[in-house]
This record gives structure tokens, C-alpha cells and sequence, in this order.
């Protein structure tokens, strides 16, 4: 359908001829004229995408789909005159050849203005518009003396969503880098600072970085304030919600502070309680801190807002399989449930050294409820079965972390090799080599060198504590603002 431009005098002086067209055609008619000027809703119909694919042979190809424009909800400020969508298209959608659908106030005329100029068309739901850049839409009353410009923008995401990519942030990294590869490391990160906690069998030390503005920064700390930390203390290191880094040290708690001026330092934290019966600090979630005892059973710490201390209780453990229960590299994960913020699948992941073979990974789990007069569960096992052939491999070394819903595992190999990254759906019940995600190319520590976190916004760290290097990555689509389910303007 072609149609010719005009000006908006024109627009007005079209419309005051038909109004007056349809009174003086019929006497039994009558025609209310009202100066309402507005656009009431908007939405798209269906749009094509074009997705590029890259074999695993390196032939490359290009899938056309289509996409229902009508399931993307467009929000109409009428404050601003701004029309939206917040969630926005998926990537390869061709927003160059859309049909729309857009409704007024009491039947005022639409015109859309061209791209190149001011001259304006009527607007139909039958002609193509490009929607590469946002578009002017103008709503005119029937009585042809107001009017209300709109800018109306359509949303397309710019990325593929499931492409995941490493930065190397830093490499050569002294506080990181050890030519002897007999160290063992733990890391907790936020999206703007990583620390990790590396013992030589000797001391625990420290390697700090903050980021500013995409710049790494870096602050080395092998003390407490006068003495180093015990070679043990980087096994509880651990991050709090909304709180600090910490870790135990001669049955004390340190927190890092680290937004001082002079840099960051190890602090004694003193509302944790008794410690003396405490191993290791295995993982914190919600408001409880989790716990290793010397006589290997897990404790719980919830703060008592009337003591203003944290207040330690037992764990209830499988009591068939308590001797199975992890004592070595042990991590904490937790998977929210679906519609329940309150609710979450605690697993943990470890080695336990009592048990006599190479396979010695043991992996539990516990239902968390943080719901009012909710009853307390218990950990059990997951018993590997003859019929599952896809349990997590042996290895040493373990970093694990959860990403997506789901559990990444790396490990080393019992050859010395570091493993692929393992993936977990079920919550631990089965395991494959993730497809989506892998290690940067050039990632080669020796043994146990090596660390990996992750922190609130979805990156991904990881740290070569032989040659001194840090990346950074994450997903696309974890990256993206989480669309708006209501608006009120």
C-alpha cells in the first residue's frame, strides 16, 4: 500500500473534512467531536528472526523463525509520551519490516513521521515500518485541534543470550603467582572485588583485588595485622549476604574489610560465638552460616537480634549414612526454588578422607525453608546407583560453584590434569561436561593452583594462582536487565 506524505496542516484539515463529510451525510446522525489526543495501546504481530549457527565442522549457516511480536508487552507512558518494551526482542529479530497495531482515544487519527523528515503518512496495520531507530507517532483528536507526539522505541536484544566469553583481566599477577604449584586455594568475589585465600602447607595468604571503573586493582596481605593465618584458614573462607569475606583463624573469625583507605585488612569478628568446636566454615545462604565440627557433624549459626551474637545449633545429618558425610574440599551450593524465594536445595559437595578408595567424593543434600514455623530437614546422601552412568567424576582439588540454576564442577584429573567443567541439572544427581560453558585456552595451573567464584552479578572468576592470571565472564543473557512485569505512570 503506498500512501502520499503530508504536513501536520494538512493532517488537520483532512480530518475536519471527513468529520464534516459524515454530519452533513446523514440529519439522523450525530457526530461528537472531543479533543482527546492519545495513543491507548500498542503491539507488534508476528516478525521474522535470523539466527547464525556455526557447526562444530565450521560451516556456517543462517536459520529464519519467526517471532510473536504480540507475547513482548509495550508500556505507554503518557507522561513522557515514551512507548516501550522493557523485555526485549530476541537477538536476530528483524525490527526493519514490522506491522503494528496501535489503538486511540475516541478514533484519533494516527500519522507516523518519517525517518529523514518531518513530513508525516496515516498509520495503517497493513504497511511495513522500520523500527531500527525509535519512531515518531502522532495522535490527533477528531475535533482536529490537539494533538500528542509519542516516541515509540522497540527493544531488540544485541546479543546472542547463550554466549558465554572470558576477559582476561590481569595476568603475571605477583600476589597470584607461584612457581611451585603445591598450594591450595578458595575465592569469594562481589561484582567489584575478588579475594583468594592460598595456603603453602606453611601459612594462609591473602590476594586481593578490587575493580573501579573496569580497572583492576590488587593489594597483598599475608597477615591478620602482626602474624600470618594458619595454613588451614583458606579452606572456611566464605562471603556473608550483603556482608565481608571471612574465614577462621585460632578459633576466631576474620572479616576483611575492604573499603578502608589504607586498603583492605583481616579483622577479628567477634558476635560469632564459640568456636572451638568448629573445623572449617563450609558455606553461608540466607541468614545461616554453615559449619564443619572437629568430630566431623555440621552446625548451623543463626543471628539472635535480642544477644546480638550468632547463635550455633546441630545439624540434623543422615544418621544411616553420617560416617559417608564430607570432610575435605568442601563446597557449599544453593538452588533457589521456583516461586518460593523462601525455599532452597542446599548441596554439598566434598571429599570424605575416612572413606578408603580414590573415588571418594560424596555429594548431600538438605531443603532449606526460611518460611515461618517451617520444620527443620536434614541432610542425606545422594547414593549413586548401578544404573546411573552419569555421576561426577574422581577428582581432586574441587572448585564448584552454582551458575544458572545449575552446579558447575572443576576438578583435577587423578593424572594431574585440570578437567573439563561438569554441569549439573538435577541438583546434583547427574552430571555431564558442560557444551556452554569452558575454561579460557590458555588456563594451565599446576595441581590444585587455581580458584573459581562467582558473585551477585552473575560473573564468573577464576583465578591461575601458577601463572598469575584472573578472568572474568558470564553468560549474555545473565547480563540482561530482568524485564518489568508491571508499570505505573
Amino acid at each position: 500500500m503506498k500512501l502520499k506524505y503530508f504536513t501536520i496542516h494538512t493532517a488537520a484539515i483532512a480530518m475536519m473534512s471527513v468529520i464534516m463529510t459524515a454530519c452533513l451525510g446523514s440529519d439522523n446522525e450525530e457526530i461528537v467531536l472531543t479533543h482527546d489526543a492519545a495513543i491507548t495501546a500498542f503491539s507488534l504481530g508476528t516478525l521474522n528472526q535470523y539466527t547464525h549457527y556455526t557447526s562444530s565442522a565450521g560451516t556456517d549457516s543462517v536459520v529464519k523463525s519467526t517471532v510473536n511480536g504480540s507475547s513482548y508487552k509495550f508500556y505507554i507512558d503518557q507522561v513522557s509520551h515514551e512507548i516501550y518494551n522493557t523485555d526485549s526482542l530476541p537477538y536476530g529479530t528483524d525490527v526493519a519490516h514490522v506491522i503494528c497495531n496501535v489503538s486511540s482515544m475516541n478514533y484519533a487519527t494516527i500519522a507516523i513521521k518519517n525517518i529523514a523528515s518531518d513530513t508525516l503518512k496515516y498509520y495503517s496495520n497493513k504497511d511495513s515500518i522500520d523500527f531500527t531507530q525509535p519512531r515518531t507517532f502522532v495522535a490527533y483528536s477528531n475535533s482536529g485541534t490537539e494533538s500528542a507526539k509519542y516516541k515509540v522505541t522497540v527493544n531488540v536484544h544485541q546479543q546472542q543470550p547463550d554466549v558465554f566469553n572470558w576477559t582476561l583481566l590481569g595476568e603475571g599477577l605477583a600476589d597470584l603467582t607461584h612457581a611451585d604449584g603445591d598450594i591450595r586455594m578458595r575465592a569469594v568475589a562481589t561484582p567489584d572485588s575478588f579475594v583468594a585465600l592460598y595456603s603453602d602447607n606453611t601459612a594462609t595468604h591473602s590476594a586481593i583485588y578490587t575493580m573501579a571503573d573496569g580497572l583492576l586493582s590488587s593489594y597483598i596481605n599475608d597477615n591478620r595485622q602482626d602474624t600470618p593465618m594458619e595454613a588451614n584458614a583458606y579452606r572456611s573462607l566464605t562471603i556473608t549476604a550483603g556482608q565481608p569475606p571471612v574465614t577462621i583463624h585460632q578459633q576466631h573469625l576474620y572479616t576483611i574489610d575492604l573499603n578502608t583507605t589504607a586498603g583492605p585488612f583481616w579483622q577479628d569478628y567477634n558476635n560469632y560465638g564459640d568456636l572451638t568446636d568448629i573445623s572449617q566454615l563450609v558455606g553461608y545462604h540466607t541468614n545461616r552460616l554453615y559449619a564443619l565440627t572437629n568430630d566431623g557433624k555440621m552446625k548451623s549459626a543463626v543471628f539472635d537480634a535480642s544477644s546480638s551474637q550468632y547463635v550455633w545449633h546441630d545439624e540434623k545429618i543422615e544418621e544411616a549414612n553420617a560416617n559417608a558425610f564430607p570432610n575435605d574440599d568442601l563446597h557449599l551450593v544453593a538452588l533457589p526454588a521456583k516461586g518460593n524465594d523462601n525455599i532452597h536445595t542446599l548441596v554439598l559437595i566434598g571429599h570424605n578422607t575416612r572413606i578408603n578408595s580414590t573415588d571418594n567424593i560424596t555429594i548431600w543434600v538438605k531443603t532449606e525453608d526460611n518460611t515461618d514455623y517451617a520444620e527443620e530437614t536434614e541432610w542425606f546422601l545422594y547414593k549413586p546407583t548401578s544404573d546411573n552412568r552419569h555421576t561426577l567424576p574422581a577428582l581432586t582439588s574441587l572448585q564448584a560453584i552454582a551458575y544458572d540454576g545449575n552446579i558447575i564442577v572443576c576438578g583435577t584429573t587423578d593424572d594431574g590434569q585440570l578437567s573439563p567443567l561438569y554441569i549439573s541439572r538435577d541438583k546434583g544427581l547427574t552430571w555431564e561436561e558442560s557444551t556452554l560453558l569452558s575454561l579460557p585456552a590458555d588456563f594451565a595451573p599446576d595441581g590444585s593452583a587455581y580458584a573459581m567464584a562467582v558473585d551477585s552479578d552473575n560473573y564468573i572468576w577464576l583465578a591461575d594462582g601458577k601463572n598469575g592470571k584472573l578472568w572474568r565472564g558470564r553468560l549474555n543473557r545473565l547480563g540482561w536487565a530482568t524485564p518489568e512485569t508491571a508499570i505505573t505512570k
